[in-house]
């Protein structure tokens, strides 16, 4: 179980483009959050494994189950969160089929823990068409990670749309270069992400693609090294349109040689964590 981490970080210049308008201008130094909620771990499972499970508070994990054969009724789900607000924070699972449209949605629940392990399943009705599927968890509205699985077929490669997605996602999170983010415009493609940045590296750019984010939510990039310490913490920003990209950079003293993580923090959630280095 990841404890909660306190890190203080400092940015030393930010400049940021979204989509349909732009700027540029230096923002404030600012503490990075004491904590942010986070699911560290979320899955499919079958109805026996939760069944196995949900009587025993010291059982570990229930095992992850990503294909059910043709037929099935039920199909479960499991994950541990982290560090909500109990009885305040909210969070609903819904299963989208190939298509992207909406195949079971379920009730809104409260988190009645600080931190903790939550497992349900869907079914009892109809058996489950053949084909693949997606699952999202979603915290206070917002995606906070989502899962596959499919049944009586192989699992597509095809990305399922989200396009008709229940809540606030973030689709894409990436580091990107300095030169990326300057060669970049409203309506060229999504640059290319960077997970290898050379030594000596004084700039790591980041690139978000969003959609149906609700009035005054707000976005924060934190870098972490290894070790768990803030390299570089961005201020809160208010996401400029319910659809669209957001880019922006870090710049400042040059970066150690050594592996890094990203987060995206979409209103104090956790929905993203990308790794990273810098000169290996």
């Amino acid at each position: 179980m990841r404890l909660p981490r306190l890190t203080f970080g400092i940015i030393l210049a930010l400049a940021s483009l979204a989509i349909n308008g732009s700027m540029a201008t230096a923002r404030p130094l600012q503490q990075s959050p004491a904590f942010a909620m986070r699911i560290s771990a979320f899955y499919p499972i079958t109805k026996a494994a939760y069944r196995i499970w949900l009587p025993n508070p010291k059982a570990p994990a229930p095992p992850v189950t990503h294909a059910f054969p043709k037929g099935t009724i039920d199909v479960g789900y499991y994950f541990h969160f982290h560090d909500v607000v109990a009885h305040r924070t909210t969070y609903q699972v819904v299963v989208y089929d190939q298509t992207g449209a909406p195949y079971s949605t379920g009730n809104i629940h409260k988190a009645s823990y600080f931190t903790g392990e939550i497992a349900n399943y869907f079914g009892g009705g109809e058996p489950f068409d053949n084909g693949s599927y997606r699952m999202d968890v979603q915290l206070n509205g917002v995606v906070a990670a989502s899962t596959t699985f499919s049944v009586g077929t192989a699992m597509s490669v095809t990305p399922i749309s989200t396009e008709g997605a229940i809540g606030q996602r973030v689709n894409t999170f990436y580091p990107i270069s300095l030169a990326a983010y300057k060669s970049w415009t409203s309506h060229a493609p999504a640059p290319a992400p960077s997970r290898a940045f050379p030594r000596g590296t004084t700039s790591i750019g980041y690139y978000i693609a969003y959609q149906d984010m609700a009035t005054k939510s707000t976005f924060q990039v934190v870098i972490d090294d290894q070790s768990g310490a803030a390299s570089a913490t961005g201020s809160k920003h208010a996401f400029s349109y319910p659809r669209g990209e957001q880019l922006s950079y870090f710049s400042g003293p040059a970066y150690k040689n050594g592996a890094y993580h990203m987060d995206l923090i979409v209103n104090g959630i956790v929905v993203d964590s990308v790794a990273f280095t810098v000169g290996s």
